[in-house]
């Protein structure tokens, strides 16, 4: 993707720190619609969302906050990928925002030459077409508002975790999450790792490699080279759990 084609939204009420952004994205080649107010681009929205690759929007914002913009545009199908900045971090916050389908969330001050990263790694995902698969999640509102969430997901390239009590249909999700960014050309898994012994799950989950422990004198075991769903993770050991979800 050219730096050049890349077409940036930006929701920042502070002159200085919006004009800073501005200034190096179009130093960098992108165009930039800058709005300094929640109200002024939630009226633009909607001409302007297909023009735009990716938003970089403020929460703290006069009159009407980043997450209630995000709230607002998230159903539409065509909203682009949105990065979330701010000066008040909070873990909550972010949690919440990440739930809903942001694609990122930075905390000011941020180095530029990450923050650049960020956003030409998010719109490059975003770029490689809009997911589609003609076999619906489901046909209620709710449903519906799922799949909409999992299209957004989609578009990212993140690990995904899918929460719920049995019978929800987490594994039913975890699959149309799956073609929507694969389609039929890659293996799904799903595996059950309260029915692996916790000695070896992680060894046939990650790979091992000969002489990795005791009794190991085959060839390397590689890692599972498909997409795969991880069921009843919290019955796992403790350590492998970080790793489940890089």
């Amino acid at each position: 993707m050219q730096p050049s084609n890349l077409k940036v939204g930006l929701v920042e009420d502070d002159p200085v720190m919006g004009g800073s952004i501005v200034q190096r994205l179009e130093l960098e080649g992108y165009s930039v619609a800058w709005w300094q107010n929640g109200r002024d681009m939630i009226n633009a929205a909607p001409a302007s969302l297909n023009n735009l690759d990716l938003i970089v929007c403020d929460i703290r914002l006069p009159g009407v906050s980043g997450e209630e913009i995000f709230k607002e545009l998230v159903t539409a199908a065509q909203a682009p990928p949105f990065v979330f900045v701010t000066g008040f971090g909070e873990i909550d916050q972010a949690v919440r925002l990440m739930r809903l389908g942001a694609a990122d969330y930075l905390t000011k001050p941020f180095e530029f030459e990450d923050f650049l990263a960020r956003i030409r790694r998010i719109a490059d995902g975003a770029r490689q077409g809009e997911p589609s698969n003609d076999d619906p999640l489901g046909l209620s509102p709710e449903m519906r508002d799922v799949e909409t969430l999992l299209k957004r997901y989609a578009k990212l390239d993140l690990p995904v975790l899918i929460t719920g009590e049995s019978g929800v249909g987490k594994e039913v999700a975890a699959k149309h999450l799956h073609l929507l960014q694969c389609g039929a050309k890659a293996p799904f898994m799903a595996v059950n790792c309260a029915a692996i012994p916790a000695e070896l799950l992680e060894s046939e989950i990650f790979g091992h490699e000969r002489g990795a422990f005791s009794g190991i004198t085959d060839m390397p075991n590689a890692p599972l080279a498909v997409r795969c769903f991880s069921m009843r993770l919290a019955t796992c050991p403790c350590r492998f759990k970080p790793r489940s979800c890089d």
